[in-house]
């Protein structure tokens, strides 16, 4: 297999192409109707080149050559996992997904999802649960480790459908963890500095810890890598070494250099009530707005004219 090989071996998967797509579009359209209705702040181009950029990542980790290398390679693999979890997400919340998006959705949808989202409601309970500090670095946690147990990982290289839901988890893993430190709505809590600080030192010693076990070891943890024609085991054992490598370094100085940036970072501006609210902002002229789902109260949303 050549490089050149490679490079141009783009994978255009029909179903990873129509899911980025499909939100793509959802939340393009969300951002594009708030923008109309008067919130530049809360759809700003910076909020929406963030959120495509995000989008960006995780389709370049699943349809680009490294999806090939992966195959042959732990190292490519674990570049890979890491645009998922730990380079992609943190963009796409920084989008502020749920009520951009939210008003992107059909009308019909919209109403639905209102309903579904209501305060005190089991979906919106379980959504505050999952993204609260201890539950997303818990869960987050659990993912990443469970998956690197090498009789799971091995099972994933055999099985394309176990691979894709792989890759699923650990970018539902990632969002979770980010979730808390971006604070994106509708969660309505923001860590103080000193929680911020500590939840992104565990989350980095966690994954230097899993790296730092797999650069360490003196034996091939994922023979699958060692089976690959033209590899042999030494050669899958010195790249298995990159590969902690990667996650033990990679990730922990991207965590880091967050956790410094968090000590001298901004207050985040709040969303303006009027997007939450089912009248019309006070301010003359100031368009109507529907019901989206809220950071403190999500209603059922009513029609909207033009918009649904």
């Amino acid at each position: 297999m050549t490089w050149s090989a490679v490079a141009g071996a783009w994978e255009w998967r029909p179903d990873v192409l129509a899911a980025l797509c499909i939100v793509s579009l959802v939340y393009v359209r969300g951002w594009v109707i708030l923008r109309r209705r008067g919130f530049p702040k809360v759809a700003s181009g910076v909020r929406l080149a963030a959120s495509l950029a995000g989008w960006g990542i995780v389709g370049a980790a699943l349809l680009s050559p490294l999806d090939l290398l992966q195959r042959r390679l732990l190292s490519a693999h674990m570049v890979q996992h890491e645009l998922l979890m730990v380079a992609g997400p943190p963009l796409i919340l920084a989008g502020r997904p749920v009520p951009v998006a939210f008003w992107g959705l059909p009308a019909d949808v919209r109403t639905w999802a209102g309903r579904a989202g209501r305060p005190r409601g089991p979906a919106r309970g379980a959504f505050d649960l999952l993204t609260a500090p201890l539950p997303a670095w818990l869960v987050s946690t659990g993912i990443l480790w469970t998956w690197h147990v090498p009789a799971v990982y091995n099972a994933v290289e055999s099985n394309g459908m176990l691979h894709n839901a792989q890759h699923l988890c650990f970018l539902v893993a990632g969002l979770l963890f980010w979730w808390p430190v971006i604070g994106a709505p509708p969660r309505t809590r923001s860590l103080s500095l000193p929680a911020l600080s500590a939840y992104l030192l565990a989350g980095m010693t966690q994954r230097s810890l899993l790296g730092a076990l797999i650069t360490l070891s003196r034996r091939v943890l994922y023979p699958h890598y060692a089976a690959v024609r033209g590899i042999g085991a030494a050669a899958a054992l010195d790249d298995q070494h990159v590969a902690g490598a990667v996650m033990w370094f990679g990730s922990g100085i991207v965590l880091l250099a967050i956790t410094l940036g968090a000590i001298w970072r901004a207050p985040a501006p709040r969303l303006p009530a009027e997007i939450f609210s089912d009248e019309a902002p006070g301010a003359a002229g100031a368009p109507a707005v529907e019901p989206a789902p809220a950071a403190a109260e999500v209603r059922p949303a009513g029609p909207a004219a033009g918009s649904g």
